[in-house]
């Protein structure tokens, strides 16, 4: 039997279904031809032409886990709602669906509330450290630097070629968002500013604003992110 592009082989959504968490379903679910189905994955799969095997929650952020690997960054239960973010959403898979209509993203959301596994924030927490372990590890960490010295923050932050993290004589490590993000993307993983800024919250760091003056004149002025005293990314809080 030809089984068509957007089902799932019975076989595999019965493995599917005894490998999550959560294998009640809540369905029937209803697609726009008023079709049923019985199933939150096999629904998904139809709907969004994704082949997805887990939906996940950390915080308020939902996210869909394809077989691929790769992840659908839904955002919050509000953002699920709204047609635009869905589709955009599935966009940066590079899956473009069609226009759904406020009923059929309902059934989506709930299909997808349904099956969510709600992640301990500590094994997030565990990866986050281990990406800065990795970014540290592989840079030249200045320091530590005097917090108050404005020529010494000016060529941390500002000087040729800068490694975006120092250690501050406060005993905290300061570092450029947007540094790391590039980092981790590129040599470690999938995420945004959005998720970092959120995962190092979790361990304690903080938005700070460097803003002192300089020697001769003027200011040296940077949005950085820093540390709890005396942080490790090897060690726990």
């Amino acid at each position: 039997m030809t089984v068509p592009e957007n089902v799932i082989p019975p076989d595999e959504l019965e493995r599917l279904r005894k490998a999550r968490a959560n294998p009640a379903s809540g369905g029937p679910y209803r697609d726009a031809s008023g079709r049923e189905f019985g199933d939150a994955l096999e629904f998904l799969h139809a709907q969004l032409k994704v082949d997805v095997v887990r939906a996940v929650k950390l915080g308020r952020a939902h996210d869909l886990l394809l077989r691929d690997g790769s992840r659908v960054k839904l955002g919050t239960a509000g953002d699920m709602l709204e047609p635009k973010k869905l589709r955009a959403a599935l966009a940066e898979c590079g899956v473009v669906i069609e226009r759904h209509k406020g009923e059929q993203v309902d059934q989506v959301v709930r299909a997808v509330l349904d099956i969510v596994e709600v992640l301990d924030p500590h094994g997030e927490e565990e990866t986050t450290r281990a990406w800065l372990a990795e970014w540290t590890h592989g840079n030249a960490v200045l320091g530590p630097l005097d917090v108050k010295d404005g020529e010494a923050l000016k060529e941390a932050t500002y000087g040729e070629g800068p490694p975006a993290l120092f250690r501050g004589d406060d005993r905290r490590l300061y570092l450029k968002l947007d540094a790391l993000v590039s980092y981790v993307t590129k040599t470690l993983g999938r995420t945004t500013r959005e998720d970092m800024a959120t995962r190092l919250r979790r361990i304690g760091f903080e938005e700070h604003r460097i803003d002192e003056r300089l020697p001769g004149g003027g200011k040296v002025r940077a949005r950085t992110w820093r540390s709890q005293p005396g942080f490790d990314p090897l060690e726990d809080g």
